[in-house]
């Protein structure tokens, strides 16, 4: 089994993605509900496997070292004990936890699997209770209060992260990548202890970011969305000219209208209180990156300063891992890259208080060798 990449040629329209590829059986698979979007058109793996010409080009890699797989992650969400599906590779001492937005899945990090530049890593991806594989019968979220509701995802990041940890002792770092809500889930996770680098991608941090998307789902009653606002939006994404929308669509489609709302409203609360961007400009290495197409000067004035990495994705919207990959990864991988580097050059936590006193004594030796 390769990862190569494969010029598919459906309807007289030529795309290239990177695929895993039985050379031996001549087959392309393609996972599970996932889709390709490439020159403005989705392709649907059961289209990619019935109606497309196929011709692996070129290796991307080769074998690769660790091949990811399908978990079940026991935790509990809200009172109730479930089993989480996490797609897991183990390949690296430093973790990359991987987490999506609202509507979405983790399907939209399914690149991330195959990329070069991140093959030293390990990667760590899962769809948030509500969402996509996990969108299943869910408790009864209505009693969570609005702030508690994105705290309840970040628990569930923190189980997982302990869950992989605990099944691979050897890492010793880990980063979190958040796409739109999971820049805001990822935030909340990141105060805490033990994380070592946080990447906002385009994620919630300011009330701007709620736009009309999550502010719109917020301000109508649950009766009224399940009803009637769900199905309008999962439609109006359908009808979008915008590729990646249309992706969105399909994903969404899959997501509990419950979750949805319970996820909107909480954003809206954590982005109108200031509370997100506190969180992120406290952190000690972060970054933020944002589709070019979009005019994020709003946020990053208020972020910008030495300790944000701020990286732009050129030809790009909001969802950028769809829309330009090749650059997403590359600079994304770079700022990991960074992020690594900076922690290596500093002091261990554990040994700040040493570095402390050094200083201390070092600041009066020139009062002890003149006597006075």
């Amino acid at each position: 089994m390769l990862f190569c990449a494969v010029r598919l040629v459906l309807d007289e329209t030529t795309l290239t993605a990177v695929m895993q590829v039985d050379l031996a059986g001549g087959t392309v698979l393609v996972g599970g509900g996932c889709s390709m979007v490439k020159a403005g058109i989705m392709v649907s793996a059961s289209e990619v496997q019935t109606k497309a010409s196929c011709q692996a080009e070129a290796a991307v890699g080769g074998t690769w070292p660790a091949s990811s797989e399908f978990c079940r992650v026991p935790l509990k969400w809200c009172g109730t004990s479930m089993e989480l599906p996490v797609r897991l590779r183990c390949s690296g001492d430093s973790l990359v936890v991987l987490l999506h937005g609202i509507g979405c899945s983790s399907e939209s990090f399914n690149a991330a699997f195959s990329i070069a530049s991140l093959q030293g890593y390990s990667i760590c991806a899962f769809d948030f209770p509500g969402h996509g594989r996990a969108s299943g019968v869910l408790p009864d979220v209505r009693l969570l209060e609005a702030d508690d509701f994105l705290s309840s995802y970040a628990d569930v990041a923190r189980q997982v992260i302990r869950w992989v940890k605990k099944r691979q002792p050897r890492i010793s770092r880990v980063f979190i990548v958040g796409h739109s809500m999971g820049g805001a889930v990822g935030a909340i996770v990141a105060r805490g202890s033990g994380i070592s680098g946080f990447v906002n991608v385009d994620g919630n941090l300011v009330a701007e970011d709620c736009g009309i998307v999550s502010r719109r789902m917020a301000e109508q009653s649950l009766d009224e969305f399940r009803q009637r606002g769900y199905k309008n939006f999962v439609a109006e994404l359908e009808d979008s000219p915008a590729a990646d929308l249309r992706v969105w669509a399909s994903w969404c489609s899959l997501a509990n209208p419950v979750a949805l709302h319970r996820a909107a409203q909480s954003l809206v609360e954590w982005s109108d209180g200031g509370k997100l961007l506190e969180a992120f400009n406290s952190m000690p290495v972060r970054a933020y990156l944002y589709g070019g197409m979009d005019d994020r000067g709003y946020i990053t004035k208020r972020i910008s300063s030495v300790q944000t990495t701020i990286e732009t994705i050129e030809g790009s919207g909001h969802f950028a891992m769809i829309d330009n990959p090749a650059e997403f990864y590359s600079v994304l991988s770079a700022v990991l890259g960074k992020m690594g580097a900076d922690i290596a050059g500093r002091p261990r936590a554990g040994n700040r208080h040493l570095v402390r006193l050094a200083l201390r004594w070092i600041s009066r030796l020139p009062a002890y060798l003149s006597g006075s």
